[in-house]
C-alpha cells in the first residue's frame, strides 16, 4: 500500500488565508493525487449529484460486540449488501465526539457503505474519553473489523480510511499520527495538540459557527500542524459544531469524494476533491 509521506506545513498565516478560497475562487491547477496503489471503481461514474446523496448499494448491517480483551468497545458494521461478484471494498471507522453516542456517525457511515465501504461505526470506551484514548478505540475496533471472518470475502484491509467528528475528530488525527492509513477526516477536529506526525491525506471539516470547538481556537491551528502535504480545509461559513454530520449534500458529498480518491484512488472523484468551493463555503484545495 502506498501511503503519502511529507514534512511539517508551516503554521497559516491568518484566518483568511487558512480557510482556503472562496466560492468564486478557482481551485489550484495541481491535481490531487490518490495514496491508494491501484485503482479500483465501484458503481457507476460519479456526478455532482450523485456524490451528495445514497450511493447503488443497498446497505445491511451488523452488530460488533463489546470485546475488552482487544480494548474495542462496541459498534455497528454497515456494508454493501448486494456486493458484486469478486468485489472488495475498503474500511472506515468512524468515532463520535464528547458526550456522543457512535450513532452521531450513522449517516456518514451509512452514506460511505452505499458507495462501496465496509463501514465500522465504533463506540468510544466512554463519552468521557480524551481523544488519545478514542485513538485507541479506533484502533481496536479496525482490527476488530479486520478481523471478521463474515465480511472477509468483500473487505480489502490495505484500503483504509478514518472519519471523527469532535473529540472523535482529535482521535482519528492521533491515530492516523500512531498507524498508517489512506485517509483521514476529522470533523470540526476537537485537539489541544499538534499533529505533524499525520502524513495521510487529510480532509478537516470545519464550522465558522462552531461554538463548541470554535475554529479559531481548534480547527485552523489543529489543520495548519497536520503534516501532510496533501491536506484540504472545506469550511461551511454557516456551519456549527454538527454540520458534518448531517444530510448536507455539499459537505457529504466532499467526503465521499476525499475517500473515494484516496482510498479506492478512484480518479473519477478527482473532479470533485479538486473543485472550488460551493456558495456558502470555502476551501483550503488539497490539489
Amino acid at each position: 500500500m502506498m501511503r503519502a509521506r511529507t514534512r511539517l506545513t508551516a503554521l497559516a498565516a491568518g484566518l483568511t488565508l487558512a480557510l482556503g478560497a472562496p466560492a468564486a475562487t478557482a481551485a489550484t491547477a495541481d491535481q490531487a493525487q490518490p495514496a491508494a496503489s491501484a485503482s479500483v471503481e465501484h458503481g457507476p461514474a460519479p456526478t455532482k449529484e450523485s456524490i451528495g446523496v445514497d450511493g447503488p448499494y443497498k446497505v445491511a448491517s451488523k452488530k460488533a460486540p463489546i470485546d475488552l480483551k482487544r480494548s474495542f468497545y462496541g459498534g455497528t458494521i454497515y456494508y454493501p449488501a448486494d456486493a458484486g461478484k469478486g468485489e472488495t471494498y475498503g474500511t472506515v471507522v468512524t468515532m463520535p465526539g464528547f458526550l456522543e453516542p457512535g450513532a452521531v456517525m450513522d449517516l456518514v457511515a451509512k452514506r460511505l457503505a452505499s458507495h462501496g465501504f465496509v463501514v465500522m461505526r465504533a463506540e468510544a470506551l466512554t463519552p468521557f474519553s480524551i481523544p488519545l484514548v478514542r485513538a485507541q478505540a479506533v484502533l481496536s475496533a479496525q482490527k476488530v473489523l479486520h478481523a471478521d471472518a463474515d465480511l472477509a470475502p468483500i473487505m480489502d484491509t490495505e484500503r483504509t480510511a478514518l472519519v471523527g467528528h469532535s473529540m472523535g475528530g482529535g482521535g482519528v488525527l492521533h491515530a492516523a499520527a500512531m498507524s498508517e492509513q489512506d485517509a483521514v477526516i476529522p470533523i470540526h477536529p476537537w485537539a489541544q495538540t499538534i499533529f505533524p506526525l499525520v502524513k495521510e491525506p487529510t480532509l478537516t471539516i470545519g464550522g465558522l459557527l462552531d461554538n463548541v470547538a470554535p475554529m479559531v481556537e481548534y480547527t485552523l491551528p489543529i489543520y495548519a500542524s497536520i503534516g501532510s502535504e496533501t491536506k484540504g480545509l472545506f469550511t461551511d461559513l454557516a456551519g456549527t459544531h454538527w454540520a458534518g454530520l448531517v444530510d448536507n449534500k455539499v459537505i457529504q458529498g466532499r467526503i465521499l469524494s476525499f475517500v473515494k480518491l484516496h482510498v479506492d484512488g478512484d480518479t473519477r472523484y478527482e473532479q470533485f476533491v479538486c473543485a472550488p468551493a460551493e456558495k456558502g463555503f470555502t476551501y483550503k484545495s488539497p490539489c
